[in-house]
């Protein structure tokens, strides 16, 4: 049975219908936002008898309940409950009621996105003429109704004299049509006739074809899911930013009267901060916005409240004997999301919260200090969900600890959170959990199915790629040490002289040596280093040159001092190089040795034999 009728509408009715309250929007829709030309290309269509798109709009009354708001210029005394909710169209339906439905000027933006009052008029005697067009007519009028010296419609007699027609009256013809006849009969009582057949023709060609204009309208009917709303959001707003689970899940639970919005944006009204403000700025270092945290998004959050209520359901159907499809999934799809209760939201609120900002100590630990340096932000919400379901005392157990920490670098060497990551976050919150709690049981998929290749260090040239990300902090905290201070790429360091990796060979050095630069840029050539020791000492020096001027201190460094032999090998060595082959410029030999160095790095971390290797 189909889940939604369509039929034609009048545009008239449409309206009125906005102007009663019995059509609304839901509470999450954003804002009207179209600008003065745009509604006046939307009324020419109209009066043209053009197709301006179907509207879409839901039965009030199914499972799906959300807090309805008027649309834009609707001023309604007492709160109605509609009968209709807008899912699609808007921004059409506003700039029509807005322009030809209400009394005040349209509050828009012009060419240039200046505020701007608008009124919109229709100039009879080109409306009615054959030498115009209908779109030479719309003529679009500031909010003081002067056009020129010559043409002011500041009121209802001027707007008579000047033959302009105000198209917010185009619903309430008769009332217009009386008043311009009266004035006429008044003012210009020899014209009457004339401009009796001048109404005659405006009304013929504008005004009964607009009061009998329709429009298509797809209404869901009341028994379609959440599931289904959510994904016509999805594809109706291909032209903008698509509508996620959180905006619904705002408007389901306003309907409840409870704001989801202040929980995770704040209060200002009370000056309180919310959940997203409490996360983003855990481990954020002095006030820099690119803090491990600042991409945790709602629906991040969401998806973990999502397992622990979908995990609960779980258990509880087992422990009632259900069986095979009886037995509810454990979930972090949109479906699932949108069917977390508000009682369970509540409920595992504060624990989730927690859980992330215990994701911090966790990816600082590793040496993971900004969002850009992080391997897979999904991965982010699969630990957090883990952390919640094995609580922080346990987490806090040097043991599980290191089993988090292989099973987080198996999923950035494996590359496994690049696709399918509902289903991949959900079994790490099973699995991983399960593992942690009881060392005996199965190893995760995640540490199971993770391999590498030692060939693939050689392809690692993207920075956005996952592994690329990863190894770069592994070597960073494995203890790499700045060339010529010295000092270990703690986070102070780190974040302070804004460390990012770049070549060891120069590339100035390996073109001018004729090696290839899908060689030279692979990652087995690439090391952390501060933009200061990068410009002062190596920029495109050879490896020999560079290391020279170290031992002379003959750098464009201030203060710093030769360093010995044994200090800039220690240095070196630091970041899995063998000095030796910097020294005697041997790209073959160092980028050999390097490779395998790395190779043991990512074997030590993942906990298993990187293939390929000899």
């Amino acid at each position: 049975m189909k889940s939604f009728e369509t039929n034609p509408k009048l545009l008239t009715d449409i309206l009125n219908d906005a102007a009663k309250g019995i059509l609304q929007l839901p509470e999450f829709q954003r804002g009207w936002v179209w600008n003065e030309n745009g509604i006046k290309e939307l009324i020419i269509s109209i009066l043209k008898g053009f197709p301006i798109g179907a509207l879409m709009t839901m039965e009030v009354g199914g499972e799906v309940k959300f807090e309805p708001r008027p649309i834009e210029g609707v001023s309604l005394s007492v709160k109605i409950n509609p009968t209709e909710l807008i899912l699609d169209g808007q921004q059409r339906t506003t700039s029509l009621f807005l322009s030809m439905f209400n009394d005040s000027a349209v509050e828009t933006t012009d060419d240039k996105n200046k505020k701007v009052k608008r009124f919109y008029y229709i100039d009879i005697q080109k409306a009615v003429s054959d030498d115009y067009d209908i779109s030479e007519s719309v003529t679009i009028v500031p909010e003081t109704k002067k056009i020129d010296d010559q043409t002011i419609l500041s009121t209802h007699d001027k707007e008579f004299e000047k033959l302009f027609f105000p198209l917010n009256m185009s619903f309430k013809w008769a009332t217009w049509q009386n008043e311009y006849i009266e004035y006429i009969s008044q003012a210009k009582p020899n014209e009457l006739s004339k401009s009796l057949y001048l109404l005659t023709q405006f009304f013929k060609k504008i005004i009964e074809p607009l009061t009998t204009y329709s429009i298509p309208v797809i209404k869901l009917k009341k028994d379609t899911t959440k599931e289904a709303v959510c994904l016509v959001f999805e594809k109706v707003n291909t032209g903008g930013k698509p509508l996620d689970a959180f905006e619904l899940i705002t408007a389901i639970y306003a309907a409840d009267g409870y704001l989801l919005r202040n929980d995770w944006y704040g209060d200002d009204e009370k000056d309180e901060e919310g959940i997203m403000e409490h996360i983003h700025s855990t481990a954020t270092f002095a006030k820099q916005h690119d803090g491990i945290l600042t991409g945790v998004s709602s629906t991040d959050f969401f998806q973990v409240i999502s397992l622990l209520y979908t995990e609960d359901k779980h258990n509880i159907a087992i422990k009632e004997g259900k069986t095979g499809k009886q037995v509810p999934q454990i979930s972090a799809t949109k479906k699932a999301l949108l069917d977390v209760p508000l009682d369970a939201y509540k409920k595992y609120r504060d624990t989730v919260e927690e859980s992330f900002i215990t994701v911090a100590d966790f990816l600082t630990r590793l040496g993971f200090y900004r969002l850009r340096d992080l391997p897979y932000q999904s991965q982010v919400t699969a630990l957090a969900s883990i952390i919640a379901k094995i609580g922080i005392k346990n987490y806090n157990n040097a043991t599980v600890f290191k089993m988090l920490e292989r099973w987080f670098w198996c999923g950035v060497f494996g590359e496994l959170y690049g696709s399918s990551i509902e289903t991949q976050i959900a079994y790490d919150f099973v699995q991983v959990s399960s593992w942690v709690i009881a060392p005996s049981s199965d190893e995760p998929f995640t540490i199971r199915d993770a391999n590498f290749s030692i060939d693939r260090l050689n392809t690692m040239r993207s920075k956005l790629s996952a592994a690329y990300k990863g190894l770069t902090v592994l070597i960073a905290k494995s203890g790499a040490k700045d060339y010529i201070s010295g000092k270990e790429y703690d986070q102070t360091v780190f974040m302070m002289e804004d460390v990012d990796i770049d070549h060891i060979f120069p590339k100035k050095w390996c073109k001018a040596n004729n090696i290839k630069k899908e060689v030279y840029d692979s990652i087995i050539n690439k090391a952390p280093i501060s933009p200061n020791t990068n410009r002062g000492v190596v920029s495109g020096k050879a490896p020999s040159e560079f290391i020279k001027d170290i031992e002379n201190g003959n750098t464009k460094i201030n203060g710093a001092t030769p360093l010995s032999e044994n200090e800039i090998n220690e240095n070196l060595m630091s970041h899995k190089m063998e000095p030796s082959f910097l020294r005697n410029d041997d790209f073959e030999g160092f980028f050999k040795d390097r490779r395998e160095k790395l190779a043991d790095l990512i074997e030590e971390k993942m906990g298993k034999r990187v293939q390929g290797r000899v």
